[in-house]
């Protein structure tokens, strides 16, 4: 889940990349249009500062989005993501990512093949040493030792 929660964010990436840029450049073509002498102060100039806070709130959308993609990489286990950070990503634009983050649990966060539930049995480690016993790699009371200290 992971995974598709990366994927989820990298769309989320993108469409607010095209906004901030669709937004900047209506915003910008508003400032120019209202340059004019004749339209210095009117419905030109108000429309142009409304699409300049809301380029500048994209863009900060955009960059929290980047930043969390990066932390997503980076963490290991879910409580490497902090609940704040999962909450801001649902006011930036990402529902589904922030849904699938607060239903996973470590096991998702794991490495590929290295789950909690693809670990050996401690009758499975004994196994082993009683072969190494029998090849004559270790000895009796190494063998007696970690058989007790994986029986405990």
């Amino acid at each position: 889940m992971k995974t598709v929660a990366k994927v989820f964010l990298w769309i989320s990436i993108v469409g607010l990349a095209l906004y901030v840029l669709l937004f900047g450049l209506v915003a910008l073509a508003g400032i120019v249009a209202s340059i004019s002498p004749s339209e210095a102060t009117g419905p030109g100039l108000i429309v142009a500062i409304v699409f300049c806070v809301m380029t500048v709130f994209l863009a900060l959308m955009l960059a929290y989005n980047i930043y969390f993609l990066n932390r997503l990489g980076k963490a290991s286990k879910k409580s490497d993501i902090k609940t704040w950070q999962i909450v801001l990503l649902f006011f930036s634009s990402n529902l589904v990512s922030g849904i699938l983050l607060c239903c996973m649990d470590d096991n998702d966060f794991a490495p590929e093949g290295a789950s909690a539930y693809n670990k050996p049995s401690p009758l499975d480690t004994i196994m082993k040493y009683k072969l190494m016993l029998d090849e004559g790699l270790i000895s009796q009371e190494e063998y007696e030792a970690k058989k007790k200290e994986l029986l405990m």
